[in-house]
């Protein structure tokens, strides 16, 4: 099997054949990594006999690589995937950044690629492309893009006579609800009830629409309708993206961001608490000393205490005089509390004629007998 990647060469399509197409007997072509640049159209030929002869090229088929979107987006009316033949279709770009230039592109395999407004029946006002009466090859993929060759994601519109399935143009986000209808040219209002398939299989019988109220990623896949006697509409795709992942992202991000500082978080408590042990412990040793200065002060009779002695300190001692002095002056006791002017605390007056002599006190005797 050979590939080949048409593009065009002024107005006609030129065949380039991949440089890494294979020749196996197995018809497979594989790109190891897809990338943007692999955004394009193929088409197959094969080869057979000997001597060796090739078969005809097959259909174009519109390979389509999606990185970072642009901010753009392709708005169809009627919104739906599939439409009927012989009415209007409207295409438009709908820009999120307010730049200008964007138009309407398509690649179908009657014309190729082109702008939408390419034909008669077809006119461009701006970036929105008017279809005034759509035929069977019409059918395509059509995306918006830019003067800069920027690219909006591509959306496959089909044009049918007959039956078709009426589902959304984007993907659907998880957990929206999904409703897919089938429709009958014919019949007004163009409800029809039938049978709904996903990817061949029967899933829901006789009804006018089929509702997903949860959707998840295992409701991607092929979805049609079929009628008994108006037969079956094409197949759409539905994609289902997953919900919010930003916001998962940042989630993780934030996560692993905590992981990684927890250790220096853990650390830094680490040395909060020894900081704090440590301060009690001078602050306890620094209370002790100021203790034991007061008691030593005191049994050395000074009255008046150093000013960076801790008052809590003298509230919390209260001193027991009486130990240390035999004689004692209450007022003299209620400056060393207050810290007034010095005075001897523990000092008896007393004459030497006094100590030869005591003198000795008797009732009824005048202050003069002294």
């Amino acid at each position: 099997m050979r590939i080949f990647n048409p593009k065009q060469a002024g107005n006609r399509y030129q065949n380039y054949l991949l440089s890494d197409s294979s020749r196996d007997a197995g018809g497979n072509y594989t790109v190891s990594s897809a990338a943007l640049n692999h955004t394009g159209v193929y088409v197959c030929t094969a080869e057979k006999g000997k001597p060796a002869y090739y078969t005809a090229i097959s259909n174009t088929q519109l390979i389509w690589v999606t990185g970072v979107s642009a901010p753009v987006s392709l708005i169809i009316s009627p919104s739906r995937t599939q439409h009927f033949t012989s009415v209007s279709l409207s295409l438009s770009c709908e820009d999120k950044s307010n730049s200008t230039g964007w138009r309407v592109r398509r690649h179908t395999d009657r014309w190729g690629l082109e702008d939408c407004s390419s034909s008669v029946s077809q006119s461009q006002t701006g970036s929105t492309c008017t279809i005034n009466f759509t035929i069977t090859y019409d059918t395509g993929v059509y995306w918006c893009e830019s003067e800069s060759q920027e690219k909006s994601h591509p959306v496959n519109v089909t044009v049918h006579f007959g039956v078709i399935l009426e589902s959304p143009v984007h993907p659907v986000t998880e957990g929206d609800t999904l409703t897919l209808r089938c429709l009958y040219q014919l019949l007004t209002p163009p409800n029809l009830r039938a049978d709904f398939y996903k990817d061949g299989s029967l899933i829901q019988s006789q009804t006018t629409e089929m509702i997903i109220t949860t959707v998840s990623k295992s409701h991607e896949g092929f979805y049609y309708c079929k009628h008994t006697e108006r037969g079956d509409s094409p197949k759409s795709w539905i994609s289902v993206t997953v919900s919010h992942p930003e916001s998962q992202m940042s989630v993780l991000h934030v996560f692993s961001s905590v992981l990684a500082v927890c250790p220096y978080l853990l650390v830094t408590v680490v040395l909060i608490f020894k900081c704090c042990k440590m301060r009690d412990e001078t602050m306890d040793f620094r209370h002790d000393t100021q203790k034991k200065t007061v008691k030593r002060l005191i049994q050395e009779g000074e009255s008046d205490l150093p000013e960076h002695i801790d008052v809590s300190v003298r509230k919390k001692q209260p001193m027991d005089l009486s130990d240390l002095c035999r004689e004692e002056d209450s007022s003299v006791e209620s400056r060393l509390w207050q810290n007034e002017s010095p005075e001897p605390s523990c000092v008896s007056m007393k004459s030497d004629w006094s100590m030869e002599h005591p003198i000795h006190f008797s009732l009824g005797e005048s202050s003069a007998d002294l």
